[in-house]
């Protein structure tokens, strides 16, 4: 008489064999070259597990790696402690929790330089036993968001280095040409600067492209296109709004991050920053000026320091920008107020 106890040992010892054959191969396999260079494409982490489960989450794990790779990912299996591979476009990861006599398998695909979720497939099963049907499902859906992911993420860096680049002038008739949008919105240059900040292997972060997102947003929610500008970090005592007015600018900006603390807890990424945000009007008046402390903000396991700094701007931009546009709507009522007095 069977009371399920040996079926689920019977699959635990075939799950944790498919990992130590996997471990095998992985060293003599020949690697991928973005592999030899510890650039992995996609991260998988161990999945976590409640305490009945916590047998099957390296297993799982490995599996799916083992899935994914037959596929033709390039997949970096983390152990437990290690970082993420610096250079790693994406991360999964995922728990099992218990379901009745069953089991489901939760999965997420995590973008760990936005600090956003890519998608979160799922698998469940109604036996224990049968949990490596589940995890084999699971990994033909993260295969399919895998590649979308990528994708997704090669179609951001085609948009964003064709809005930099020079355009050529135009070649076609006149009459064939679409008509250009002219933005009317007044000019805000946001300059942003930033302290240097080492990432988990150590090498030097380019904070300005991080906080850029965050520079344009305030300006769009003061009413204003940005021109986002560089600027030498401590380089405030020295900065002359005017000397840039000529430019045509309504607003200058100055956003400076001047000091970001990240540490993890429990393996999740977490950080606090201080950021200075100044605003001079086009006669280079001081309308605002503020040091905003964030709260503490939190990561999710895999994420690079790349996305706290993203969280730590926007948290800022969105403190600031109220009390901005309330500065700004002063400043104009006693200009209003001073011209009817003439």
């Amino acid at each position: 008489m069977y009371d399920g106890v040996v079926p689920q040992r019977t699959v635990a010892i075939r799950l944790i064999a498919i990992a130590m054959l996997l471990g095998t191969l992985t060293i003599g396999a020949p690697r991928t070259a973005a592999a030899q260079d510890g650039r992995a494409t996609i991260a998988l982490i161990p999945f976590t597990a409640e305490k009945r489960l916590k047998l099957y989450g390296k297993p799982v794990a490995a599996e799916i790696t083992r899935a994914l790779r037959e596929a033709g990912l390039d997949v970096t299996l983390v152990s437990d402690g290690d970082p993420v591979p610096a250079r790693a476009r994406l991360v999964v990861d995922g728990r099992l929790v218990r379901h009745g006599g069953g089991v489901v398998i939760e999965s997420r695909i995590r973008d760990p330089e936005r600090g956003v979720d890519v998608a979160r497939p799922s698998g469940a099963v109604d036996a224990l036993d049968d949990i490596d049907r589940a995890a084999a499902g699971v990994a033909a859906q993260l295969v399919v968001a895998i590649r979308t992911g990528l994708a997704e993420q090669d179609a951001q860096a085609a948009r964003a280095a064709a809005a930099l680049a020079p355009r050529p002038p135009p070649s076609a008739p006149v009459g064939t040409r679409p008509v250009a949008v002219e933005d009317r919105r007044p000019l805000a240059i946001v300059m942003i600067s930033g302290p240097g900040i080492a990432g988990a292997d150590g090498s030097a972060v380019d904070v300005a492209p991080l906080m850029a997102p965050a520079a344009i947003e305030l300006a769009r929610q003061l009413g204003h296109r940005a021109a986002v500008e560089v600027a030498l970090a401590g380089s405030q005592a020295t900065f002359d709004p005017i000397a840039i007015r000529g430019r045509g600018a309504a607003l200058v900006v100055r956003f400076d991050l001047m000091a970001f603390l990240a540490g993890t807890q429990r393996e999740i990424p977490v950080a606090r920053a201080r950021a200075r945000v100044t605003v001079y009007d086009a006669t280079g008046t001081q309308l605002y000026r503020r040091v905003v402390r964030t709260d503490t903000l939190v990561g999710s396991r895999g994420d690079r320091v790349d996305s706290l700094i993203r969280f730590a701007a926007a948290q800022v931009t969105d403190v600031a920008a109220p009390r901005i546009r309330e500065r700004i709507r002063e400043r104009l009522a006693a200009v209003v107020e001073a011209a009817g007095v003439r």
